[in-house]
């Protein structure tokens, strides 16, 4: 099994060696038989953010593809504004069009680039807190297609309050709140249906592949999940597995 970990970095020179720490533990955890590499998705920085993600990614060993994708627009904060949604949907699209996927029929004549093809591809924000523990088990929920789920996140959290109250909404419409039970869906660890997710999943290659990357949308990770399930596949959330907002 072959993972990629694609995230997007914008003056982050401050957090890059811990975001290479933590893809270490995830290549130690799943071990050498399954080879982990990292797309970043790099634009707009001011700082060194460019530079230090090729030197933090030799020192910690782990394969780099660095796509380059500016927007132009200002910085802005974890906001709702759809300026800053629609820069987002940009980047996202920038490092899923560098998920290495073709159909086996087309196995006998892959394009320059794919002599190694992508089996799941871990999406997860550069500044979160994460354990290889976590991750690597929705990474096994994903590829074993476990309960019928293509694309499967964690919780997300700051602190004791639920993080993402803008990605993840139940199958009811229902955004997830920041306080417990966080979504009325939600049945201590058991996996449960949502129609959106954000910040960190995991999806199979073939389920990307089969998303693309000319979704109609600009509002980035839901955009992603409403093409995803208009494509038939199904979103869950584990609950018992857990990723951090510093």
């Amino acid at each position: 099994m072959n993972i990629v970990v694609v995230s997007a970095f914008r003056n982050m020179g401050a957090r890059i060696q811990q975001y290479f720490r933590q893809v270490h533990a995830l290549q130690q955890h799943v071990g050498a038989e399954h080879p982990v590499r990292v797309i970043a998705v790099e634009g707009d920085s001011v700082d060194d953010t460019e530079r230090d993600l090729v030197r933090m990614a030799e020192l910690w060993q782990v394969p780099l593809e660095l796509v380059k994708h500016d927007h132009g627009k200002r910085h802005f904060g974890s906001t709702e504004e759809p300026e800053r949604l629609e820069a987002l949907t940009g980047v996202m699209k920038a490092g899923l069009q560098k998920v290495r996927y073709v159909s086996p029929k087309a196995a006998g004549e892959l394009p320059p680039g794919y002599e190694v093809m992508d089996d799941i591809m871990l999406y997860v924000e550069s500044d979160l807190l994460w354990k290889p523990h976590d991750v690597g088990s929705i990474i096994d929920i994903a590829i074993e297609r476990r309960e019928d789920f293509d694309i499967v996140a964690p919780l997300i959290f700051a602190g004791e309050a639920f993080y993402d109250i803008w990605g993840f909404v139940g199958t009811d419409g229902e955004r997830f709140g920041p306080f417990a039970p966080y979504h009325s869906s939600l049945r201590g660890d058991a996996l449960v249906e949502i129609s959106s997710c954000g910040s960190c999943f995991a999806v199979r290659a073939d389920a990307v592949a089969k998303v693309g990357t000319s979704f109609r949308g600009l509002e980035g990770l839901r955009s992603f999940c409403a093409a995803a399930r208009k494509k038939k596949l199904r979103i869950g959330v584990a609950p018992q597995f857990r990723v951090d907002h510093p």
